[in-house]
């Protein structure tokens, strides 16, 4: 009888299909990490980033609102409303929020103060003084979301022009 030659070195056992569930799963933890990069990058979590912040209203033109599309819940944000020349009419400036938008905020400031906050048709009416007619009024809310999900309001001013809002609170 022939002797049998043990081979050389350590004996390894293969498990070639468990190998190839192994770097299956590894590519898709690879583009799974890769996808929430690239979505922290473009803003989709938080403070900055090309998907995050928007103007709602055409920039320039008469009425417009810059918001975060993504925030953060108890985190601050800001909501900054611009009003153009043409739609100030006499010295003051009215603003209307929709109770089940507003009422979700905190509001930690808002600049400038309005001369008067009124509870009036579903909604809060902060009334402005202009300070200096003719040039571009900017109103900034400083809020802090008080739940997760979705936020949506349409904002009017002066009981004509409206944009809508859509927000999205993280935890």
């Amino acid at each position: 009888m022939a002797d049998k030659k043990k081979p050389e070195g350590p004996q390894v056992t293969e498990d070639l299909e468990f190998q190839k569930k192994e770097w299956r799963t590894g590519r898709i933890g690879w583009v799974v990490l890769g996808t929430i990069l690239l979505l922290g990058l473009l803003g989709v979590f938080g403070d900055s980033g090309l998907l995050n912040t928007t103007t709602t209203g055409e920039q320039g033109q008469g009425f417009w609102i810059e918001h975060e599309r993504f925030i953060r819940n108890l985190a601050p944000t800001t909501l900054t409303l611009f009003i153009a020349p043409d739609q100030i009419t006499g010295e003051e400036l009215r603003v209307w929020f929709p109770q089940d938008y507003i009422g979700e905020f905190e509001i930690e400031s808002i600049e400038p103060e309005p001369e008067q906050v009124t509870a009036t048709g579903g909604g809060q009416e902060y009334t402005f003084n202009v300070r200096e007619p003719g040039e571009t009024v900017s109103i900034r809310f400083y809020l802090e979301a008080e739940k997760m999900g979705n936020y949506s309001a349409d904002v009017v001013l002066n009981d004509g022009p409206t944009l809508p809002i859509r927000q999205f609170s993280y935890p």
